[in-house]
């Protein structure tokens, strides 16, 4: 379950593959906005939305919207939504990040918009670009004290615009 606005909760498709083979657990999100607080993902699984701005994922302007804990050497895939109005928190913080991760990620066809409320340093991170992967998504209209885009990952058929960053306005860093 995902809290949605107005605090309603909302009912998601979930399926799970068979544990002893060791399958991700996808979720296939419906047409809705949700409020998030800092997603922990601490396994690897297909989180599938319903199309870019269909599927949002809104930190409401004061709240991180993910940080991945998940560790093996299977994908984890975000695919087909919006990751809005998310919140770096400190200096140095993201608002997609990851935490004592070492799993592959893929992010695919997201909008990543409105997100660092003017704080932070890389707000879209990964763990090199050999792990992390952004792939035809478009990251626009984010603020951050530096790096107001990407960092360490690959970044492959992307529309970057109209990111600010008050120290180092580049919106991708450390990233091929």
């Amino acid at each position: 379950r995902l809290i949605a606005l107005k605090g309603e909760v909302v009912e998601l498709t979930v399926t799970v593959s068979d544990p002893a083979l060791d399958q991700p657990t996808a979720f296939t999100e419906a047409v809705a906005t949700y409020n998030v607080n800092d997603l922990n993902i601490t396994k690897y699984i297909i989180l599938k939305g319903s199309g870019m701005g269909s599927t949002i994922l809104d930190g409401q302007g004061s709240n991180r919207i993910m940080t991945i804990n998940a560790t093996g050497q299977d994908t984890l895939r975000i695919i087909d939504m919006t990751i809005k109005n998310g919140n770096a928190l400190s200096s140095g913080g993201y608002v997609v990040g990851f935490e004592g991760s070492s799993t592959i990620a893929k992010f695919e066809n997201i909008v990543f918009e409105n997100n660092g409320g003017g704080t932070g340093n890389t707000l879209f991170r990964g763990l090199g670009p050999d792990k992390t992967f952004y792939v035809n998504s478009v990251i626009r209209n984010n603020s951050a004290e530096n790096c107001a885009g990407i960092g360490e990952a690959t970044v492959y058929g992307c529309l970057i615009y109209g990111n600010t960053g008050g120290n180092n306005p580049n919106p991708v860093r450390d990233s091929k």
